[in-house]
């Protein structure tokens, strides 16, 4: 898995650099902040995380979350 945190301005950006390295979208979270910060009247209040996946494999989930309770 390939990901970095960034604002939306760069997802096009990102996802253009992933498909020239033949990466495949697997999947986008959003980390919302709890305030934006200082510095700007228009900073975000969220970073996107764009995850990618290179080759054609299934994922193989390697947490197990919910199996055999928590």
């Amino acid at each position: 898995m390939f990901g970095t945190l960034i604002d939306w301005r760069w997802l096009r950006v990102v996802q253009h650099a992933a498909a020239a390295l033949a990466l495949s979208p697997f999947n986008l979270i959003v980390w919302a902040k709890m305030n934006a910060g200082m510095g700007s009247l228009y900073r975000s209040q969220h970073e996107l995380l764009p995850l990618f996946k290179k080759g054609e494999e299934a994922h193989v989930d390697n947490v197990g979350l919910g199996r055999g309770g928590r």
